[in-house]
């Protein structure tokens, strides 16, 4: 599925219900490159977009483009996003080695795979003595 030459996210008729709940209404946008942000009041489907777009959520229907790509199961994609989140979205008693390893394990790479891999970006970022402590502890 493939937008205008440097489209970056592409969306078309995407719906996404929560049971009989709405959660984002037949969105169609076409986003070239650049900086976005996201504004709206509480509950109007911002944090569902966002899962939408970066895969953790599938739209109930339309479709759905970042870089070209779809963006579930999409390990090469995901390896180029990032998501900051408002507030903290971790659990306390796991380690960073664990959490990023969990992170690695939902984008599609294998347990062996996902703790080298986890192992590495810890290391790059300067946490790998701290890799094995509870995030609640860091």
């Amino acid at each position: 599925m493939d937008g205008p030459a440097g489209t970056m996210i592409l969306l078309e008729h995407v719906t996404k219900l929560y049971g009989t709940v709405i959660g984002v209404n037949d969105l169609t946008a076409s986003l070239p490159q650049g900086a976005y942000g996201l504004v709206g009041p509480n509950g109007s489907g911002k944090s569902t977009l966002l899962n939408l777009l970066t895969g953790q959520l599938r739209p109930t229907l339309g479709r759905i483009a970042v870089l070209g790509q779809p963006p579930w199961n999409n390990a090469r994609l995901c390896q180029r996003l990032g998501v900051c989140p408002e507030q903290d979205a971790f659990y306390p008693n796991i380690t960073p080695l664990e959490w990023v390893r969990y992170l690695l394990e939902l984008q599609g790479f294998s347990g062996s795979e996902a703790s080298e891999r986890a192992e590495a970006a810890l290391e790059q970022v300067g946490l790998a003595e701290t890799r094995r402590r509870p995030l609640g502890e860091c």
